[in-house]
């Protein structure tokens, strides 16, 4: 079977399409989870922060520390950053059979509408 023109460009956009795809989601993921540790981190030792400001007498910084640790763990306890990019490609992947299918259906609607106009031929209006 011989694929015509557009069939092999939309080949060559899937592949595209499950390598950048996959990188976008990844890296997207990736930085949400590190941004979220910085706000926990920094929501964190601001807490400790107002209290050293209210209670200067206090030594808060073994809690302060404990935030930093906090932050990390909570890094190191998400999922690994492999299986993150494993569910990154299924998911583009899933995404790219859908528009298969989509287009698919598509195409075999405006093929069956153009031969029923074909077949109606000069037939209109008389």
């Amino acid at each position: 079977m011989r694929l015509n023109m557009w069939a092999r460009l939309g080949i060559v956009a899937t592949g595209l399409w499950l390598i950048g795809g996959t990188a976008y989601f990844h890296v997207t993921t990736m930085d949400q989870r590190y941004d979220f540790s910085m706000k926990l981190e920094k929501l964190c030792l601001d807490g400790y922060d107002r209290l050293e400001r209210q209670y200067p007498s206090m030594d808060y910084s073994k809690e302060q520390g404990n935030c930093v640790t906090d932050a990390e763990q909570y890094l190191r306890s998400e999922t690994p950053a492999s299986e993150v990019l494993k569910q990154s490609f299924f998911g583009t992947a899933i995404i790219g059979a859908i528009a298969w299918v989509l287009i698919g259906i598509a195409i075999a609607l405006t093929r069956w509408v153009l031969r029923g106009r074909q077949t109606q031929g000069g037939s209109r209006g008389t």
